[in-house]
């Protein structure tokens, strides 16, 4: 647990509490959640995307299995998830509200690793930037603030949800302060607002597809361009000498992508060119001011054997 600094908009002996767990939400996270009383992050990293695979299981989880009240190890998971989650769902957030709580996933599925892997009707799978890769589910939930049974279906990013909690927490200028105080960049945007139902648009309409360190595809609104494609989780990355654009509204499952498709939309879209030329420029002036820590990780066993050949670890 980490206390961070104190928050101008609440009295100072209140702190932001951000409460950081690996498998498990112990009575002590709870707590100290309690104890506090304050706006706070509570992030709930659950193994379950293992599955049977390699998930570690609360001795309450396993005893159920052995008496019978679960079937399936997978089904345990989900139980496990919840029961966590439950523990801390009544904690007040900033001292008078109920949390608002969210449930996502970093991925598409794992369609190659078959019973231990998913299922997705969008084309590709996880290590690919189609659909099928990189859009996830997510639910959000704060009681008597968001709405419940609402479909939103704009654009949103898992950057977005540190910005829209931190506007949530009463700090809507989050990524404006960071960059002017301590000169970080933050890529997220405060969709707050339409969380809540007050707007019918979101904050963000474009999204940059990467793969590592490299931009594969990038899209504004329902419009997408690949610049290059891999089918699944094993396939290499296929350069394109054109992009292939889809409209992910009209085509969700990118699906139109033969010959004829290709040249239709590229030669009637082409007014599409100019904003998305815009989007990269702005984005990489961004990354020569503010350059990256580092490198994404590869997984590319070719430029792993280039950088031991260069003596690089």
């Amino acid at each position: 647990m980490n206390q961070g600094s104190v928050n101008p908009r609440y009295p100072k002996k209140e702190k932001v509490l951000t409460v950081v767990g690996a498998f498990f939400v112990t009575p002590e996270t709870v707590s100290a959640l309690d104890r506090n009383r304050c706006p706070f992050c509570q992030e709930y990293a659950h193994d379950g995307r293992r599955q049977q695979m390699s998930s570690v299981l609360t001795q309450k989880m396993k005893s159920e299995i052995n008496k019978g009240f679960i079937g399936r190890r997978s089904s345990c998971i989900l139980h496990q998830s919840d029961d966590a989650k439950g523990r801390c769902q009544n904690v007040p957030f900033g001292g008078n509200n109920p949390n608002p709580r969210y449930n996502s996933t970093d991925n598409g599925p794992e369609h190659s690793a078959r019973t231990h892997g998913g299922t997705t009707p969008f084309r590709g799978e996880k290590m690919t930037t189609y659909e099928g890769g990189v859009r996830v589910p997510m639910m959000v939930m704060w009681k008597d603030k968001i709405k419940g049974g609402k479909t939103l279906q704009g654009i949103q990013a898992h950057m977005d949800i540190f910005t829209t909690l931190a506007a949530a927490a009463g700090v809507p200028d989050v990524a404006e302060k960071l960059e002017k105080e301590r000169k970080q960049p933050i890529d997220g945007v405060n969709n707050l607002e339409y969380w809540l139902g007050n707007t019918d648009k979101s904050n963000r309409n474009n999204f940059i597809y990467y793969h590592e360190s490299d931009i594969r595809a990038v899209r504004i609104n329902q419009w997408k361009m690949h610049f290059q494609t891999s089918e699944d989780y094993y396939a290499p990355y296929v350069k394109q000498k054109f992009p292939i654009m889809y409209n992910i509204h009209f085509d969700p499952y990118e699906s139109f992508d033969n010959i004829t498709d290709r040249s239709d939309i590229l030669q009637r879209k082409q007014f599409i060119n100019e904003p998305m030329q815009e989007l990269l420029t702005e984005h990489i002036e961004s990354l020569v001011k503010y350059p990256p820590v580092q490198k994404a990780a590869s997984f590319d066993f070719s430029e792993i054997i280039k950088q031991l050949q260069q003596g690089k670890q």
